[in-house]
This record gives C-alpha cells, structure tokens and sequence, in this order.
C-alpha cells in the first residue's frame, strides 16, 4: 500500500455523529469544525440510515436515540457490514450500557459533559484503526491462496511443522510461505501476525475472506499443535 494511496483515504474520513439533542448537536460540530475534521450532522438513526454514504472515518454515537439506542443502532449497523469505529457519548449511562458499547469495540464511552480533547483523541483513535484495517485489507488481497492458507493456520497458533505435514509439503517450503506471509503484511513475527488480525477482527468478522484467514470456517480441520 503506497503513502498516497492511504493519504487519499485517510482525506476521506468522515467524523458521523448521531445526537438527537439539537444543542449538542451543533456543539459536537463545532468543536469538531474548529479541530480540523470534516464532518456530518444526523439528528435520528433514520437520517444516518438514509444519508451516510460508505465513507471512512467515524460515529459518534448518543446511547439514548430516538427510534433505537445507540448500542442497538450499532448492533444493526455491524449487522449490515457498516463496521465504522465508534465513540458513545450519554448523558444519562447505566453500567450495562458502558459495558454493552465496550463489547462491541467501542473506542470509549464519554460521559456529557466531556472536554473536546478527549473527542479529539477518541476520534484519532478511531481514524488510525481505519487506516490499519485500510492497509491491512490490501495486504490480505495481495497473498496467494497457499499463503492465505498458511495465514489461517498460523493464526491458529501452529507450528510450521505441523502446517506442512497437514498441506504434505516440506518443512523447508512451509518456512518459504511463512515468510512471504509476514513479509507481505509487514510483520516480523506470528504474534505481531496474530495481533494484527485480531485488530481487524470487527471488519472482516463476517467475511468469507477473514473466516479464510483467520482459519474459522466450520468446514476447517483444527489440527493439534
């Protein structure tokens, strides 16, 4: 992935916020206005729906929404492949709540009122996961389907050894495709290999190409380390 192909992405990123408070509404904007960061306004998760426009970036989510909270709003959204980092943002939060947004990979849940520099922070969070899933989604297209093989069950925590005796092939060659594996998703080992997968987990979760890579199709052999 070139430099200027992530800075045309990453010039696209987009800060979403969803707040049916009006006040606050045009608060976030303006703040986020003042910090540099493009950004649009919805007031219900009907207009998100009807309007966003597939771009990169991030939501910033009020839990308590017209219609559906922010929790379910999301739910439905990653439902729907939609998987945009997310900040929560309440003023008015119960522990369940807290923990719900969490779960999902919330980037964190901000209590009303909070100061502009823990949104900021939030929302730089939030861009640099898009870039890593953005660089990361190219390097995955780029293996070949032996590699991506060999990724799903490195990712399984196995040996070489033990991969090339299941694909019947040499030791020597396993060593070759891992190899090609790290360098082509720029890793210098299986636990950074194994991280970074795991990082992107919420964008390729229900994807053919992620249960390939990660080794989670049902119809996989799990081999014994």
């Amino acid at each position: 992935m070139s430099e200027k192909q992530i800075d045309n992405y990453e010039s696209e990123m987009t800060v979403f916020v969803v707040e049916d408070d009006e006040a606050m509404r045009h608060s976030i904007g303006g703040l986020l206005g003042e910090a540099g960061f493009e950004y649009q306004l919805y007031d219900s998760p009907r207009q998100f729906y009807e309007s966003f426009d597939g771009k990169p970036g991030c939501l910033v989510l009020d839990l308590r929404l017209p219609e559906v909270d922010g929790v379910e709003l999301y739910r439905q959204l990653t439902e729907q492949g939609t998987t945009l980092p997310f900040v929560m943002i309440s003023g008015n939060s119960d522990t369940r709540s807290v923990v719900d947004s969490i779960r999902l990979g919330a980037i964190d849940f901000l209590e009303k009122p909070f100061r502009t520099k823990d949104l900021v922070d939030c929302i730089h969070r939030a861009f640099k996961k898009c870039t890593l899933e953005f660089d990361t989604r190219a390097r995955l297209k780029t293996l070949t389907a032996r590699e991506t093989e060999f990724l799903g069950y490195l990712n399984q925590g196995l040996s070489v050894k033990v991969i090339s005796e299941h694909l019947d092939i040499s030791p020597k060659t396993g060593h070759v495709h891992r190899h090609s594996v790290h360098q082509k998703m720029n890793v210098t080992c299986d636990a950074a290999l194994v991280k970074l997968l795991y990082q992107i987990e919420g964008e390729w979760g229900s994807s053919e190409l992620f249960d390939a890579v990660t080794g989670r199709s049902e119809t996989d052999e799990k081999l014994v380390r």
